[in-house]
């Protein structure tokens, strides 16, 4: 049997559609690649501004460290040291056991005392919330009871 024309016409159609069609396959494979690889590095532009932005301040640090003068600043330090330690030497020697103790007590006392008032405070903001609720509904009730009785609608029995 003979190919016709109308055969090979048809036979080169389904062969060329089916390339249109590996090629379409193709071209979706890589715009998915290409856009998992633009995702990838838009991550890793992110990652590398981060790290750019830690090594400017690790180096900020470092120049501000290297300005001062290291001396200075162990000398400094032994000063408020000694100073320190002068201070709780005559703390130690000039109050005594009983100040400290008298000193603990008025402290328990005010913290009582503040105790007490934020007691009173917040029953006081307690009532005057209660008070605001109660007006508030009977405002409501009010204006719907108006509202009923200038529409001329009845109650429920």
């Amino acid at each position: 049997m003979a190919k016709t024309e109308t055969d090979v016409l048809l036979e080169h159609y389904n062969s060329v559609n089916e390339s249109i069609k590996s090629v379409f396959d193709l071209t979706s494979r890589i715009d998915e690649r290409v856009k998992m690889l633009v995702e990838r590095q838009g991550d890793l532009e992110q990652q590398l501004d981060k790290a750019i932005d830690n090594q400017q301040q690790i180096l900020n640090r470092v120049t501000v460290l290297e300005s001062k003068d290291a001396t200075s600043v162990v000398a400094s330090n032994k000063i408020d040291i000694h100073d320190i330690k002068q201070k709780i030497a005559i703390m130690e020697n000039s109050s005594s056991k009983e100040d400290i103790e008298d000193i603990k007590q008025k402290i328990h006392l005010l913290d009582l005392r503040v105790e007490s008032i934020n007691m009173r405070t917040s029953n006081q903001e307690g009532r005057w919330a209660r008070l605001f609720d109660l007006i508030f509904k009977l405002t409501i009730m009010l204006i719907g009871g108006y509202l009923l009785f200038r529409f001329g609608w009845q109650t429920l029995p």
